[in-house]
């Protein structure tokens, strides 16, 4: 009897108690409740942020809500003054989120309140400038990101339909260099497989936005090599295609862009008989040699490299139809809308 008393002392003596920490941790729950908490979790942040985006859709800004009239009903529907600072940085705080699903839902909600609810991305109720080009630097789901793009160039737009410069930073515009930054590291790795059949489009509006100035045709000129280096990592060969076309699309515009400032700048000067540096930008020849550089390297492309015969021969006609004969035209003096 001693001997089992002995035993029974020593079983008492080994078996471990408890950890106090990884019980108020675990919050003493099973793993099943705790499973069950993150779904209600997510299903309650996924419904109220796609909530908030349908009262954005359904009454936009500038109409009275249900059941009002009258100029004060009006301007009661500018969510800013409705949901106050505190409640709109709440809709933003998920472009950020480590959960994709969240991310998404808040991208889509950025595309409705761009177009909707532009108080609710004002400078003056959101911090959204600085946590777009944050957006951008961590969105790493192949997903995800053609629906960040969107959101990302309706921001624009609704910034420039405001009135606002977006990339001038004192005035609630973003940082251009923060956002060329994360969206050149984005290029360069393909977009993290997504496909740039989906997303590559919307390159040129994105370059078209950038400022004229010789800081912003250099930032342009790093987006173009960041997507040219990234043609290598795109998941297909039609999405290789796709970031050639789109590189040398969006070169095209800039050189057609410049050729026609220049006309105008011409014009002016000789009207006013001013000297050309008064209207000059402050451009660096050695960069726009550079953005010239993506025309013949998309034609090599389409005739050495492209994988799928029947696409290059329409991509490579589509090309030398459009861009050669608007350059060549543009080059000669003439009207770039010519055809």
């Amino acid at each position: 009897s001693a001997a089992a008393s002995g035993k029974a002392e020593g079983k008492k003596k080994g078996k471990k108690k408890p950890d106090a920490s990884s019980a108020a941790a675990g919050g003493g729950i099973s793993e099943s409740e705790r499973e069950e908490m993150e779904e209600r979790y997510e299903r309650s942040i996924l419904t109220a942020l796609s909530g908030v985006g349908l009262l954005f859709e359904t009454y936009p800004e500038g109409g009275p809500p249900p059941g009002d009239d009258g100029e004060d009903a009006a301007a009661a529907t500018t969510y800013a003054n409705l949901l106050e600072p505190e409640g709109v940085s709440l809709l933003w705080k998920h472009l950020t989120s480590s959960r994709t699903t969240f991310r998404r839902a808040a991208y889509g909600l950025l595309c409705r309140a761009s177009t909707r609810a532009p108080s609710a991305t004002s400078r003056e109720s959101s911090d959204l400038p600085a946590i777009v080009p944050r957006a951008a630097a961590g969105e790493r789901d192949p997903s995800n990101f053609p629906h960040f793009f969107d959101a990302l160039l309706l921001y624009v737009a609704s910034l420039k339909k405001a009135a606002t410069d977006p990339w001038d930073v004192s005035n609630g515009g973003m940082d251009a260099s923060d956002l060329v930054k994360a969206l050149g590291k984005a290029f360069r790795r393909g977009c993290h497989g997504s496909p740039a059949v989906r997303w590559g489009p919307g390159v040129l509006p994105l370059i078209a936005s950038l400022p004229r100035t010789s800081s912003g045709i250099a930032h342009a000129s790093a987006l173009l090599r960041s997507l040219w280096d990234g043609r290598e990592n795109a998941v297909s060969a039609a999405d290789e295609g796709a970031v050639a076309g789109a590189a040398s699309e969006c070169a095209s515009f800039l050189l057609l862009r410049k050729q026609k400032r220049k006309g105008e700048d011409d014009l002016d000067d000789s009207k006013s008989g001013r000297d050309d540096d008064d209207n000059a930008e402050a451009e660096s020849d050695d960069v726009w040699r550079d953005v010239a550089s993506f025309v013949p390297r998309a034609l090599d492309y389409y005739l050495t490299e492209h994988k799928c015969a029947g696409a290059a021969a329409r991509d490579l006609a589509e090309t030398l139809s459009r861009d050669l004969h608007r350059l060549d035209v543009a080059s000669r003096g003439g009207g770039v809308d010519d055809r």
